[in-house]
């Protein structure tokens, strides 16, 4: 009787032996596969690279010194007006936007974009072999007027007034003359000669009648 148990269990033994060996095997190497893949899909939804276009979008926003702002807060006579210019000399393009009332450069920082800078409508920017920057220019009357000023922005964003030129027509005859008022300071406390004016001035004067071929961004 023992001799048979023992029969029944050698066989008992051999059958499930052969059932655990034609069970189908797990292939780990395709899971691990698709687990990496997963986690790469992870990665590139989070570094999603984004560009200038999604700023003009509105598809993202960007950064400002009173918070984030898209450009649907941004006021415009019609269209959307853009230009992509270099205005901190560092060989890359800064996106410069053309408001109703204002002016707005953004820069990306490493896939963050800042606002580095902000005008108003009398101001453009500039980018030529010589001068990058902004530029300002208004007439205005009660005598006659023209005030210049350039502003250039360093690589860090960093605004810097280089040139403010104030010139008032005090005689009224609508020429530049010894008896007229010239400034080169902002408070305009102390006048200057014309010919220093013009000295510090004349590649300045004729910024004023550039003009700027706005790019439109259709939506």
């Amino acid at each position: 009787m023992k001799t048979r148990n023992n029969i029944i269990s050698f066989w008992v033994l051999c059958v499930c032996m052969l059932t655990a060996c034609s069970l189908p095997n797990k292939d780990y190497t395709k899971i691990e596969e698709k687990e990496t893949k997963d986690e790469e899909s992870t990665v590139d939804l989070i570094q999603e690279k984004y560009s200038y276009e999604d700023i003009l979008s509105g598809k993202i926003s960007f950064e400002t010194a009173s918070g984030m702002m898209n450009i649907d807060d941004i006021e415009f006579m019609s269209d959307i007006l853009y230009k992509y210019m270099d205005l901190d000399s560092d060989g890359e393009d800064e996106l410069c936007i053309k408001g109703r009332t204002d002016l707005y450069v953004i820069k990306e920082y490493d896939g963050i974009f800042k606002e580095i800078y902000i005008g108003c409508g009398y101001e453009n920017p500039v980018s030529t072999s010589e001068y990058q920057g902004i530029f300002y220019y208004r007439s205005g009357g009660a005598p006659d007027n023209q005030v210049y000023m350039f502003t250039e922005i360093s690589s860090l964003g960093k605004a810097e007034e280089t040139v403010y030129a104030a010139w008032y027509d005090i005689n009224e005859n609508g020429n530049m003359d010894d008896d007229d008022w010239y400034f080169l300071n902002e408070n305009e406390e102390e006048t200057v000669s014309k010919e220093e004016w013009l000295n510090v001035t004349d590649d300045y004067i004729d910024m004023k009648d550039m003009e700027i071929e706005w790019d439109v961004f259709k939506r």
